[in-house]
């Protein structure tokens, strides 16, 4: 397997991980107080968003050439960090509005 593999292989699975866990946060979302669920609910599209980014780098780097796609790995793992980014201040905002400490350090990795 090449590197361009392997790299398009782990970040696959870590959009399936993120997608797993951005259901489950639209479903805590639910279970909080009204007055919350709107600003949650904004937040949760936001990260959508950047999922749909980050997915949209791989699918880029996806049609590259073996030569090519190096130059689109730095911004591939930039979509990543602010994936990643977004999750951990839902998680944090989430945790000190309604004290679920389920949510702390639970984020996949990067």
């Amino acid at each position: 397997m090449s590197k361009r593999e392997e790299f398009v292989s782990k970040m696959g699975n870590r959009l399936k991980e993120w997608n797993v866990e951005l259901d489950k946060l639209e479903e805590k979302v639910l279970t909080v107080k009204s007055e919350l669920q709107g600003k949650y609910r904004q937040q949760i599209v936001d990260l959508r968003k950047k999922r749909e980014d980050a997915e949209k780098k791989l699918e880029e780097i996806k049609a590259t050439g073996e030569g090519a796609w190096e130059n689109m790995k730095g911004e591939s793992e930039r979509a990543w960090t602010a994936l990643k980014d977004g999750f951990a201040a839902f998680k944090s905002h989430y945790q000190d509005e309604t004290g679920d400490q389920n949510e702390k350090d639970r984020l996949p990795e990067k």
